[in-house]
């Protein structure tokens, strides 16, 4: 009987060792920069404003940068967007204001990404994606 219930010990640290092994590998270390992006990206998307697309073209930018960082390569479900729907309803000022957080955000994710990049190249070729989508923010904050 204590030999059944050693091997049936065994059996279940073993999947347990496995089961934990393969979470780990679908893990992305950059977690919390994937999901600041993802929250930048709801807001940009909720965005009443066109900008001439270089709201849409930061958050494309965006999608980028999360797809490097992704363990999966970015193979990954879509989610619901919020897309623009092309009527504003919502204060130019409001909708500027909406695109100079997600600036400040950015910057700050933007940063902790080149700090990693020369050690890891995803982070590196999101940091530039991320650099990127900044500069079309701010070409959108320009046009009136």
């Amino acid at each position: 009987m204590s030999r059944y219930v050693s091997l049936l010990t065994s059996l279940v640290m073993l999947s347990l060792a496995a089961s934990a092994s393969h979470a780990a590998v679908g893990v992305s270390p950059y977690g919390t920069q994937i999901k600041e992006l993802r929250q930048i990206k709801v807001l940009l998307e909720r965005a009443d404003r066109d900008y001439k697309g270089h709201r849409a073209a930061a958050v494309k930018e965006i999608t980028k940068a999360i797809h490097a960082l992704e363990a999966n390569g970015g193979q990954h479900k879509k989610t619901g967007a919020y897309p623009h729907t092309g009527k504003p309803h919502e204060a130019q000022a409001l909708s500027d204001a909406q695109l100079r957080a997600a600036i400040q955000a950015l910057v700050t994710v933007g940063q902790q990404l080149q700090s990693a990049g020369a050690k890891y190249p995803r982070a590196g070729k999101a940091a530039v994606d991320v650099q990127l989508a900044v500069k079309q923010l701010n070409l959108a904050l320009a046009i009136k």
